[in-house]
């Protein structure tokens, strides 16, 4: 049984200490993509070095962050979720096998999302430089 291993008292289901140290973790690390997201999406997330698309592009005014933020903003959102959703199931305690490969998709979506925002964002620069 995959998610209901803890439930049956299966010994297959992850050591109840990794998933309480995991779930957490992946849902703080969602959690935390979400809010600079949403505050870039929102045009509230301040032009900095410490969190946010950080190339010359978009660090050379506020204006080519504003813009950046706001296009990556919907994807990276998104993106969250891929450590969100893995986070939830392995506070279930499935079984190893299935929330390792929860964990390993879960990442590889919210690294691809967030990638793909970053993209995003500088094309959403360069397309507002051409104007």
């Amino acid at each position: 049984m995959l998610l209901g291993a803890a439930i049956d008292g299966s010994s297959d289901a992850m050591p109840l200490a990794l998933a309480f140290f995991l779930g957490p973790l992946l849902i703080g690390a969602g959690a935390l993509v979400a809010a600079v997201a949403v505050q870039g999406w929102r045009g509230r997330l301040p032009r900095n070095r410490g969190a946010g698309i950080r190339t010359p592009a978009t660090l050379a005014s506020d204006e080519t962050w504003d813009t950046a933020h706001r296009a990556a903003g919907p994807w990276m959102a998104i993106g969250s979720l891929g450590s969100i959703v893995p986070g939830i199931i392995v506070l279930f305690r499935p079984s190893n096998a299935f929330g390792s490969t929860s964990i390993l998709v879960g990442m590889g979506v919210m690294v691809s999302f967030v990638i793909a925002s970053g993209a995003i964002g500088v094309a959403a620069v360069n397309h507002q430089s051409r104007q």
